[in-house]
């Protein structure tokens, strides 16, 4: 993997807009309100904010009740224990889902130890804006990849629920995942087979296309729209491979699933990049010749609105540094999908078509 994978993502978004989140915002001002009585410096603690409280930020796929946070003080008057005051006094918020009221908690028994963690998850830590440069607190969230982490060490199904809901952020690569949670898990002090196996598994399932899913749900059209919205070479890996699968293997119609698309009203470049997925999967030769047809039928009606710019003369003998995505070019694009072809691979070959043929025999 090159050097700049890590970034080839969505910038993380924090989003404490939710009841949850104003609640997380109001607790640790209190925080920041102590330390000020205190005549703290700036800087004087760091907190760093796990568990499901962190996921909600990032997801909202579900609301929490207890902080998991971990503190690194670096100037504190001895006789302030502020995590004992927090965990002594809830914040309360009304759940937007239930309305109900609920008491956010601060947990004392956390430790970032129960799990593995990445040794540079502080570098990717997430602030939290309203705690500005002089304030005497500094509040980060754990980044989705370093959170993602720390949850394969229970592997309860809460957990695996909310690895899944972060990788369906698109801020996270699962290549990059996979990378850094190997590296986290051998450093792990525990028993390093089941939060590997969870790993394993939950990657396979991540990056294998629903095979019960109706059609009805618009996966293709799904899909297109999803990858429209970025640049190619950050394409969820997850959404590639379902795309790829749609094209290769499945029986939507790919006109109407297309004009689903066009129906959104994309932009120019938005319908290129789609132009450009779908002709691109016709290379691979796992596509039979009638679905071949069928895509290429189809792109005519996107030409139709968004022209391709015509096929670009080749160069004989040209620099490798100087090759490019032809392809690309043609349908008015500065880069193709570049080194997210690896992530096809896997999924075009005989063996992987026979098995997958088998499996609905």
């Amino acid at each position: 993997m090159n050097k700049s994978a890590a970034y080839d993502v969505r910038p993380a978004i924090l989003n404490c807009e939710t009841a949850l989140g104003r609640a997380l915002v109001a607790m640790f001002k209190s925080v920041e309100s102590e330390l000020t009585c205190e005549n703290a410096p700036p800087a004087a603690l760091t907190v760093v904010i796990f568990g499901g409280c962190a996921v909600h930020l990032y997801t909202s796929h579900r609301v929490s009740s207890d902080v998991d946070a971990e503190f690194f003080a670096a100037e504190l008057p001895s006789s302030v224990d502020l995590q004992a005051m927090l965990a002594a006094v809830p914040q309360t918020f009304v759940d937007e889902r239930s309305g109900r009221v609920v008491e956010l908690s601060y947990d004392l028994n956390f430790t970032s130890g129960l799990g593995p963690l990445h040794e540079d998850y502080l570098e990717r830590g997430v602030p939290l804006d309203v705690f500005g440069p002089l304030s005497p607190l500094s509040v980060l969230i754990a980044s989705p990849i370093d959170l993602a982490i720390s949850k394969l060490g229970r592997g309860t199904e809460q957990d695996i629920s909310d690895i899944f809901a972060l990788l369906r952020t698109g801020f996270i690569l699962a290549a990059e995942f996979e990378r850094l949670a190997l590296q986290a898990i051998d450093c792990y002090v525990g028993n390093h087979e089941p939060p590997t196996s969870i790993l394993t598994n939950i990657l396979q399932d991540y990056l294998r296309p629903p095979m019960d899913s109706p059609i009805e749900r618009h996966l293709l059209s799904e899909a297109m729209a999803r990858l429209a919205d970025h640049p190619l070479s950050q394409a969820d890996d997850g959404t590639l491979v379902r795309l790829a699968q749609e094209v290769w293997y499945e029986h939507s119609s790919m006109e109407s699933e297309l004009r689903r698309f066009l129906a959104s009203n994309p932009d120019e470049l938005a319908a290129r990049r789609v132009g450009y997925l779908l002709e691109k999967l016709t290379r691979f030769p796992c596509a039979t010749d009638e679905r071949v047809r069928e895509t290429l039928h189809a792109l005519s009606v996107l030409m139709q609105r968004f022209p391709r710019l015509g096929d670009a003369p080749q160069i004989a003998e040209t620099r490798l540094r100087d090759r490019r995505d032809e392809l690309a070019v043609s349908w008015g694009l500065s880069e193709g999908l570049g080194l997210k072809v690896q992530t096809l691979l896997p999924y075009q070959t005989r063996h992987y078509a026979a098995g997958r043929n088998s499996a609905f025999e």
